[in-house]
């Protein structure tokens, strides 16, 4: 089996909505960017299977320590196996979402590390 890559780049969300939310939620949104033209799992559309969505949670605590939470949303008929891993490095889970689910997964917890970057690799 061979994996593909999709390289996500993670921004603060910046909109004053978002900024409102994360001052009264502990939640930091991330936003993804695809910087890749890899293989991916498409549904009949062409658009990609998984949706993934990516925020920082910071603890009561200790405001400066974080959770780095991902979720995937398959909008696809089949499983999709896939790997999630901090950009660039081996820090990584794996996971499986089934047809039309969504998977929560917590990559790390890192003290002031706010936001991050993460990849995807879908395996086939």
């Amino acid at each position: 089996m061979r994996w593909s890559v999709l390289s996500l780049f993670l921004l603060s969300w910046v909109a004053g909505s978002a900024e409102a939310q994360a001052q009264s939620s502990q939640l930091t949104l991330q936003r993804g960017l695809d910087h890749s033209n890899r293989a991916r799992h498409r549904d009949p559309l062409g658009k990609p299977c998984l949706d993934v969505e990516a925020a920082s949670r910071s603890h009561r605590a200790n405001p400066n320590v974080f959770d780095h939470m991902i979720s995937v949303v398959n909008r696809c008929s089949i499983p999709i196996q896939y790997r999630l891993c901090y950009f660039e490095t081996q820090h990584c889970v794996e996971a499986r979402t089934l047809a039309y689910k969504r998977t929560d997964l917590t990559l790390g917890i890192n003290p002031g590390m706010k936001n991050f970057r993460y990849e995807i690799y879908e395996k086939f």
